[in-house]
């Protein structure tokens, strides 16, 4: 299949020659020609297809009602959507249903809080974890899931963000960019913020990349026993890390009334 990863980039950057032929050999990209099946009548898909059909008032509608009604589906939804780019056709239509949303968060920061919110989704008991790292515990408690305790936050928040200062860039890295650029977020909390999000992912990618080579599911979690005495300070850092963001999202968005 076609090369369709940057390896030079944060978090592939760390993969050695076999690392990355584990990751294109198992992540499929399919591409269609116009006009071409995708889905055959009576047959059992194997693989996660997304596809959006409608006309542009339609959804307008459709991505307002998720941020007017938000429930746990219609905020992941939006979510989603929000880091939607085109890749055929007319882009305009889809800038359109974003100018949308833009539009209708402007000045609301009801809207907003309740939108950012998602990130209290899971636990953030930072010192939990820092007692885990330092003083070890039973095997069986020695993981952990790294989207829970620190990415999905991290991500989400700056989609929040990006979403209040209609920024229209799709990437966490970018958006960061941009907001530090408008000045919507201290520098210094940017940088650590951003650098906190590539180990937490690397580490979650290198995870999952040894449980396909011993052949189990993967999990989305890490195992603390492998880590090194580096890696399990770098990764205390950056749960702490995660921590101060979060607070610079409640006290930004008002989340104690969200």
């Amino acid at each position: 299949m076609p090369n369709a990863f940057n390896f030079s980039a944060s978090p592939f950057d760390c993969l050695n020659a076999q690392e990355q032929k584990l990751v294109r050999d198992n992540i499929d990209i399919a591409y269609f020609k116009e006009g071409e099946v995708i889905l055959v009548v009576g047959s059992a898909p194997t693989h996660l297809l997304t596809l959006i059909k409608g006309f542009v008032r339609q959804f307008e509608d459709t991505t307002k009602d998720w941020l007017l009604e938000p429930t746990p589906d219609s905020l992941m939804n939006l979510a989603i959507f929000l880091d939607a780019h085109s890749i055929t056709g007319d882009a305009s239509l889809l800038a359109q249903v974003k100018q949308s949303l833009f539009a209708l968060v402007t000045d609301n920061q009801f809207l907003l809080a309740r939108f950012a919110s998602a990130i209290e989704s899971f636990s953030s008991d930072i010192g939990w974890w820092n007692r885990l790292l330092t003083l070890g515990a039973e095997p069986s408690e020695n993981r952990i899931n790294l989207k829970k305790a620190g990415i999905f936050s991290i991500v989400h928040g700056v989609r929040a963000l990006a979403l209040e200062n209609h920024i229209w860039a799709n990437s966490t890295s970018d958006r960061i960019t941009e907001l530090v650029r408008l000045h919507k977020i201290p520098k210094d909390l940017a940088n650590e913020t951003l650098e906190s999000l590539h180990l937490l992912m690397e580490l979650r990618l290198k995870s999952g990349l040894i449980e396909l080579e011993t052949d189990k599911e993967v999990s989305g979690e890490i195992d603390l026993s492998r880590l090194s005495t580096l890696e399990r300070d770098l990764l205390k850092d950056a749960l702490n890390v995660v921590k101060r963001f979060k607070t610079f999202l409640r006290q930004h968005f008002h989340l104690e009334f969200a």
